[in-house]
């Protein structure tokens, strides 16, 4: 135990071995919870990209979230994964706030794991907020922790991915609004008088 670090993070502590797949169908499953009730199934269940291809930008992007999360958090990866669920969040109209609420799921999902297993709790930080520690085996990501601090730096990534692609979505239609006026005053300058 790395007690210096646990103090130090003022977040939540999980090691990561098994349970990574757990993590991230909890992940899923809670962010699709804010989709229609008839879109949930298709988000939860349906596995094939071509029958629900929000199913796999989803799965695929959490999954690339949570290894960032539990490794190094290289901001080109996580800009990376962020890019397609924020775009479609962006596209079907979300406001920024539900836009980027999937990444907050994430910490009460890692303290239920942490309760669930009976994890004793390392340390307090100074604002009380207290750390946990939950025991995960996963081979694809391996021994990892996961904290509060960096949760929190994901959320201000995808609020940042958010802004940007709402600017490009409106340079996209006022780019449209000024084709399709070119197009008609071409269209009336052809007509005979």
């Amino acid at each position: 135990m790395q007690a210096g670090w646990a103090a130090e993070t003022g977040g939540l502590r999980v090691e990561v071995m098994d349970a990574a797949e757990t993590i991230l169908e909890l992940w899923i499953a809670r962010t699709a919870e804010s989709y229609p009730r008839h879109a949930v199934i298709l988000l939860s269940k349906e596995q094939d990209p071509f029958r629900a291809p929000v199913a796999a930008t989803l799965r695929q992007g959490l999954l690339r979230l949570l290894q960032e999360l539990s490794g190094e958090m290289s901001a080109t990866a996580i800009d990376d994964a962020l890019d397609p669920i924020i775009r479609l969040h962006v596209v079907q109209g979300l406001a920024s706030e539900d836009a980027v609420r999937f990444v907050s799921l994430l910490k009460p999902i890692l303290r239920e794991l942490a309760a669930e297993r009976d994890s004793a709790v390392l340390n307090r930080n100074i604002d009380g907020g207290v750390i946990y520690e939950v025991e995960i085996d996963d081979a694809r990501i391996g021994v990892a922790r996961i904290n509060d601090g960096k949760i929190d730096g994901l959320a201000a990534m995808a609020a940042d991915k958010y802004a940007q692609c709402r600017q490009q979505l409106a340079q996209i239609r006022t780019n449209e609004i000024h084709r399709m006026n070119h197009v008609q005053q071409r269209m009336r300058a052809r007509r005979p008088a």
